[in-house]
């Protein structure tokens, strides 16, 4: 069956694995898996919080808390080949990280990393004091989601937090590869075997040699950057993926902001980045001459169909996120993209003048 909700083990699967690396630099393998499994427990279930961690972990080897914590960082490496199919998987269906781990120390690697929007849900052990493999802390993210656990897969490269999912009905892919994890996957979410120029993705550090060459495109064409944030301010694209990442979250998200969530439509064939797409997800008073979606297209892929494929890709995850409608608008004249919205379904509703600048915007409704 079709699923509604995978979940990914964090530490050897999204990134490497940190703890045995670490303590494996200073102690025989075996000795090194007994010293791991005591202290890393206490913290995997919140007993002890990060700074009596650290101070152990520097304590056990004579380095101070803060070299131990920038050693793992260190050694905490994405999987880079599997952020593009992370990325892509979300477009399509919702998905969840459950971790083992000092919350403290993953916060950072997921703020470093520009993560947090790569996730729906995310449960961190030792902030539910529960750990896998035991199944009440799979069952807790099912009843947060809302989910039935045959409507859940588990991705993890260790079979024994896979049994312990199949304990809570969970299906389980014991991660091995890209390849594999993409075959494995496909049965349950069919949408990432369909054909198609491009998918619509959140964006994430893989793409952010793309992401700059985007806004200079945009730049050079003197174009609107609608459905873009904060992109035209921010030179970085490692800022403006921080800036989507506050967006995203309620509790970053700045005052007079609603939340919304930043997507990429991408080409398959060679990862290039077609256009961006923003779906806010409630309006505010200025929202509603603006609407919930902002779109724009490379200047050099446009008149190709791109704006109305994109849009229809996005629609699906509106109502899957709860809206029954939403607010489209566009300048009065812009006859490209009121084509687009037709295209999409778009019902006229109004033309207001836009109070920032004046301008008179046609507005669209689009039932979902």
């Amino acid at each position: 069956m079709d699923k509604k909700l995978i979940i990914f083990d964090f530490f050897g699967v999204v990134s490497t694995e940190v703890a045995p690396q670490w303590f494996r630099r200073y102690f025989p393998p075996e000795e090194a898996d007994r010293r791991k499994a005591a202290l890393c427990a206490p913290a995997d279930r919140g007993d002890i919080d990060e700074t009596e961690y650290f101070c152990r972990l520097g304590i056990l080897t004579g380095e101070e808390p803060g070299q131990v914590m920038a050693d793992w960082l260190a050694l905490a490496e994405m999987n880079r080949p599997l952020l593009p199919l992370l990325a892509q998987l979300r477009a399509n269906c919702p998905v969840a990280l459950l971790s083992n781990a000092p919350a403290g120390y993953l916060h950072r690697v997921l703020s470093r990393e520009h993560l947090y929007s790569a996730f729906d849900t995310m449960i961190i052990s030792s902030e539910v004091h529960m750990v896998k493999p035991d199944p009440a802390i799979y069952r807790l993210l099912l009843e947060r989601r809302g989910v039935a656990p045959e409507e859940a897969v588990m991705v993890d490269d260790n079979p024994g937090n896979l049994q312990g999912a199949a304990e809570a009905g969970i299906d389980g892919i014991l991660y091995t590869g890209v390849p594999q994890l993409l075959e494995a996957l496909t049965p349950f979410v069919p949408a990432l075997a369909e054909p198609g120029e491009a998918v619509l993705c959140v964006p994430n550090v893989c793409h952010a040699a793309e992401i700059s060459a985007y806004r200079q495109e945009l730049l050079d064409a003197g174009s609107s950057m609608d459905g873009c944030g904060s992109l035209r301010r921010q030179e970085s694209p490692l800022d403006w993926l921080d800036d989507c990442q506050r967006l995203h979250r309620p509790d970053t998200v700045p005052e007079g902001w609603v939340p919304s969530t930043q997507y990429v439509y991408v080409r398959k064939s060679d990862g290039r980045l077609l256009g961006m797409i923003q779906l806010r997800w409630e309006l505010n008073d200025y929202l509603t001459y603006a609407g919930h979606i902002g779109y724009s297209v490379r200047p050099s892929e446009r008149r190709k169909g791109y704006a109305a494929a994109m849009l229809r890709a996005l629609l699906p995850l509106c109502k899957a996120g709860g809206l029954d409608r939403v607010l489209l608008s566009c300048e009065v004249g812009n006859e490209a993209s009121r084509r687009t919205i037709l295209a999409c379904g778009g019902v006229y509703h109004s033309t207001v003048t836009e109070p920032r600048e004046g301008r008179a915007l046609e507005r669209y409704w689009i039932a979902l």
